[in-house]
Parts: C-alpha cells; sequence; structure tokens
C-alpha cells in the first residue's frame, strides 16, 4: 500500500468558478464534476482566506486535484460561512453583515440618479427663477420710468399752485404799501391845501408891498412937497409921514410872524410824514 502511495501521479487543474449575488448573502459556486462530498475540504483561514481544495483518482494511479483561496471581504460574516455539494457543484453561502447604515445596492444606484435628477430640475427652477426675477426688473424699471414723469408733473403742479398762492402774499404786502400810500396822498392834500394858503398869503403880502410901494411914492412926493411948503406945514406932514412908517413897520412884522408860523407848520409836518415813513418801512421788512 505504501509503494502505491507513493507511485500516485497528480494532475492539477483549476475548476471553474461563479457568483451567485442576493441580498441577504452572496454564493459562491465551484464547479466540480466527477467529484464526490467526500473529496472536498473547505476551511476558513485565520487570514480571511475561504481555501477549497480536493482530489479524487483517475485510474492507473493518476489523481486529479485542485486546491483555490478566495479572501473573504469584511461585509460577510466568516463564522456563518457554510458548504453545500449539490449535481457536481459546490455551493458556499457567504451571509452578508446587515446594519441599518448599509444601503441596498440597488438604492446605492438609484440615489446617485435621483439625485442627478434632483439637481436637473434644481437647476432648471433656478434658471426659471433668475428668469423672472429678470423679467420683475425689467417691469420695475419700466414702471420705474413713468413714476419719475408722474413725479415731475407733481412737481410741475406743486410750482404752479405755489405760482397761485404768490399774488395773495403781494396783496398782502402791498396793504401796507396801500396804507403808506394813503397817508401819502392825505399829506400832499394837507400839503396841497397849505400851498394854496401860502400863496394866497403871498398874494396879499405882494399886495401889501404894493400898498406900501405907493405909500412910499406917495412919501417921495409928499416930501418933494414938503420942501416947497413952510416949516409949520412941515412938521403936520412929518406927523402924517410918522404915522404911515408905523404902519409899514407894524405891516412887515405881522409879514415876517405868518412867514415863520408857515415854516414851522411845513417842518412839523415833513417830521410827521418822515416817522410814519420809518415806521412802515420797518414793518415792512419785518
Amino acid at each position: 500500500m505504501n509503494r502505491r502511495q507513493e507511485v500516485r501521479e497528480y494532475e492539477d487543474f483549476v475548476p471553474s468558478t461563479g457568483w451567485q449575488r442576493e441580498p441577504k448573502y452572496d454564493t459562491l459556486v465551484v464547479y466540480l464534476s466527477g467529484f464526490k462530498k467526500e473529496q472536498l475540504k473547505v476551511q476558513v483561514t485565520t487570514l480571511r482566506n475561504l481555501r477549497v481544495s480536493g482530489e479524487r483518482e483517475l485510474g492507473n494511479n493518476k489523481w486529479s486535484r485542485f486546491s483555490l483561496e478566495f479572501p473573504i471581504p469584511a461585509n460577510y460574516e466568516t463564522n456563518e460561512i457554510t458548504a453545500k455539494f449539490e449535481g457536481g457543484s459546490l455551493y458556499i453561502k457567504h451571509p452578508k453583515i446587515i446594519t441599518a447604515e448599509d444601503p441596498k445596492p440597488q438604492q446605492q444606484i438609484e440615489e446617485p440618479k435621483a439625485k442627478e435628477e434632483k439637481a436637473t430640475t434644481q437647476t432648471v427652477h433656478a434658471e426659471t427663477s433668475m428668469e423672472k426675477l429678470k423679467a420683475g426688473e425689467e417691469e420695475a424699471t419700466r414702471q420705474k420710468v413713468p413714476s419719475k414723469t408722474s413725479m415731475e408733473k407733481q412737481k410741475s403742479k406743486e410750482e404752479k399752485a405755489s405760482a397761485q398762492e404768490v399774488p395773495p402774499k403781494a396783496s398782502s404786502e402791498k396793504q401796507p404799501v396801500e396804507k403808506a400810500n394813503g397817508v401819502a396822498t392825505n399829506s400832499a392834500d394837507d400839503l396841497s391845501h397849505k400851498e394854496a394858503k401860502a400863496k394866497s398869503l403871498e398874494k396879499k403880502k405882494s399886495e401889501d408891498l404894493a400898498g406900501e410901494d405907493e405909500n412910499i411914492s406917495g412919501d417921495h412926493d409928499q416930501s418933494a412937497i414938503v420942501s416947497r411948503m413952510d416949516k409949520p406945514g412941515l412938521e403936520r406932514l412929518s406927523q402924517v409921514g410918522g404915522g404911515g412908517l408905523v404902519t409899514m413897520m407894524k405891516q412887515t412884522r405881522k409879514s415876517l410872524n405868518f412867514v415863520m408860523a408857515l415854516l414851522l407848520a411845513l417842518a412839523v409836518r415833513i417830521y410827521n410824514c418822515a416817522r410814519n415813513a420809518i415806521r412802515l418801512i420797518g414793518k415792512s421788512n419785518n
């Protein structure tokens, strides 16, 4: 028997494999036609490797053998890996570590698509909102232009209203002027009345002076006559001439007093007019 074992000839081959993906577990399928369950070994190493090996006798001391190793990903439970041989195929199930945070592969595929679709819809909405904002801004600018014209119209209306309100102020300002004119007219009437009186007085003075001239001429004639007359006649004429001089002096005094009175009245009237004018100017300035 030992000799026969020593004389064995092995033929190595690599069996075909495949994966079957499911939500809860993945299954590694090793196609081993001609093998039996007793001729196979499935082992999980400490390095998280799956080792599958087997050998079978072909005859005439020829043997067929294989050995495969697969690294076990972190999302599989190594303690729950099971193997089953049916119909010339070895099925090795790898249970998945399912957590609440781990999404399903289909969901992972669908979520990026949904995100892309949402992003595209958001960009479309953003573009439409930007267009709406631009349209709103254009409408606002269009509406602002007539508002400027309306403001200009309001300004023109206000200017017209202010121009209409100015005449009453002018009329109110004219009132003191009219009062001043009334005072001036009254003063002018008084002056004209006084001037008339002064003219009448001057006429009287001229008549008096003419009478005095006639008296003087009469005196000269009298003096000529007196030179021809005797002393008693001269005495008589001197008495008569002395009375004429006295009357003449009295008349001149009266005329001077009258002129002085007129000048004083005129000065008082001018003073009153000037004072009233100064008052009116001060009121108008206030």
